[in-house]
């Protein structure tokens, strides 16, 4: 017998000492917002409980999937920094637990395709939050324009894919990895490190475990 156990059922908690019940407790149950600041944006009817989203500014959109799982926080500008015509699409069958979406500059987009696996703690901003400029002409050097997500794409625990990323069909990237900067890709590859380079080449990721699959 351990010593010590947890046992759950529902929202109820109970926690026990060789057998005997020392203490109960019961969870909150689970909440989400989906909240829009300004004109014409165009929201869901409805999100999972477990995504938080906020929007502010005029003629936003958010697109989801009804099969999608989605786990996490979208941001469409903020207070002090709004924003119009952004988009974010989430394609089926795609699930993701505790993502992080950003946007702050209007008119960017970040799109997700179909069937794509996001691990927890990624972090997918698709704007600096401050101005990069030259320092000769005083342009801005860092915009942001779009994050694009192919199909059946798999982003490992804790990995970044920041602003004018393209990932094509398959890709694969790997813990911590941070992915950014304009450049070609090919399909079904994989990427590690920081800044994210190509470490395998034709992979194909499955969601059954190493050893479910067959030798």
């Amino acid at each position: 017998m351990k010593v010590f156990s947890k046992r759950k059922n529902g929202r109820e908690r109970a926690v026990y000492f060789f057998g005997c019940r020392i203490l109960s407790y019961r969870t909150r149950p689970v909440s989400h917002s989906c909240v829009a600041h300004g004109k014409g944006n165009r929201l869901p009817a409805s999100v999972p409980k477990s995504l938080e989203v906020t929007v502010w500014g005029d003629d936003n959109v958010l697109e989801c999937a009804e099969d999608m799982i989605f786990a996490g926080r979208i941001r469409i500008g903020t207070r002090d920094c709004p924003v119009r015509n952004c988009r974010v699409v989430i394609g089926a069958g795609t699930t993701a637990e505790a993502c992080d979406i950003l946007l702050l500059e209007s008119g960017s987009e970040v799109l997700i395709g179909e069937d794509s696996l996001i691990s927890e703690g990624v972090r997918i901003w698709c704007s600096d939050t401050h101005a990069l400029l030259s320092s000769e002409t005083g342009e801005v050097t860092n915009r942001g324009r779009r994050i694009v997500i192919g199909r059946h794409c798999w982003l490992g625990l804790g990995a970044s894919v920041l602003k004018n990323v393209e990932l094509p069909e398959g890709t694969v990237v790997g813990m911590h990895a941070v992915v950014a900067g304009e450049r070609e890709l090919a399909p079904k590859c994989a990427l590690a490190g920081n800044p994210a380079r190509v470490v395998k080449e034709n992979v194909v990721w499955d969601r059954r475990r190493p050893e479910e699959c067959p030798q």
